[in-house]
């Protein structure tokens, strides 16, 4: 394993901002979907999301009821200003799931080619694989890292 990426989904996306900020290093790259955030100051988060620079990449809707968009838009700007990693943040309006606006996974991982300009749909999946498959590190595993589930939890 040479490159190790992580990508969540609304509590997911907490996650993956979780597991990178305790683990610098491990991951070559994140993908923070809808994501939700409220433990603890976004500025100490950001700093530790920034050292070492990890590319990241975004996607909120700025009308979702469930996850608050300011949360995400804000913690991002604070990642760009301090990091010289790539950080992306796509915005969008959800007009497909009624009135939560948090039905997010359309937009990251369908093809491009369902984006329907008519319907409001935005959708990114091609050029998000694509920069996925660009990402290179360092997102190697140390050996003295602790495995995420030991087998003997399982025993």
């Amino acid at each position: 394993r040479r490159r190790v990426l992580i990508a969540g989904t609304s509590m997911g996306g907490q996650g993956v901002l979780q597991l990178a900020s305790r683990w610098p290093g491990y991951f070559a790259a994140g993908v923070v979907i809808a994501g939700h955030f409220e433990f603890e100051p976004l500025e100490e988060l950001a700093i530790r999301l920034s050292q070492p620079e990890l590319p990241l990449w975004f996607f909120h809707a700025i009308n979702d009821a469930t996850c608050p968009f300011h949360t995400m838009a804000t913690l991002a700007a604070l990642i760009g200003k301090q990091s010289w990693a790539e950080v992306k943040f796509t915005q969008y309006k959800d007009t497909w799931s009624g009135s939560s606006g948090h039905c997010a996974d359309r937009v990251p991982f369908w093809s491009n080619q369902f984006s329907n300009e008519e319907r409001g749909w935005q959708c990114y999946g091609d050029d998000l694989f694509e920069w996925l498959a660009r990402q290179r590190g360092p997102g190697l595993r140390s050996a003295t890292m602790t495995p995420f589930i030991r087998e003997s939890a399982w025993e």
